[in-house]
């Protein structure tokens, strides 16, 4: 019942400091009420607007603070669209960049989730779980994926 205050707020964040965090997730936020009133197409036109932004931001200034939200909130846009093949792509991009073996464990992880819990992709998931105690048998993470990848083995009842 509070659309058009919060709206105002909106604009007032994205126009005067339009490359903050906060304004960076005015879209999502925007497009996910939008959804949630049946304006999918203007929402889905809100989040294609934001992914561009993003990826201006990412290439004007790469290796900057408000380029790695924008990749952040990218990923979120696409997951907002139900596009789990472009975030896998984007997560295999973070991936190959990653220097810190446990970071680079934590996005194997997440692509195994996403196959696991977006995809529906039940061997795709089972292959990046046990690529993922092979690679990284000591991370924080082996314990979780080998619950999951237990889990995918079993038959289902």
């Amino acid at each position: 019942g509070l659309w058009a205050e919060a709206e105002k707020v909106y604009k007032d964040i994205e126009t005067g400091y339009p490359d903050s965090g906060a304004a960076l997730q005015v879209p999502l936020l925007t497009a996910s009420y939008r959804e949630s009133q049946g304006q999918s197409d203007e929402a889905t036109k809100l989040l294609d607007e934001a992914i561009g932004r993003y990826e201006r931001m990412g290439l004007e200034e790469p290796d900057s603070a408000v380029a790695e939200q924008a990749r952040r909130y990218m990923n979120e846009a696409y997951a907002m669209k139900g596009d789990w093949n472009q975030v896998l792509a984007n997560v295999d991009a973070d991936m190959e960049k990653e220097t810190v073996v446990t970071r680079k464990g934590s996005w194997l992880f997440l692509k195994a989730l996403i196959a696991e819990n977006r995809l529906g992709d039940k061997e795709q998931a089972q292959s990046l779980f046990a690529a993922f105690l092979n690679e990284y048998p000591s991370h924080p993470l082996a314990k979780l994926a080998k619950t999951h990848l237990d889990g995918l083995s079993t038959p289902a009842a």
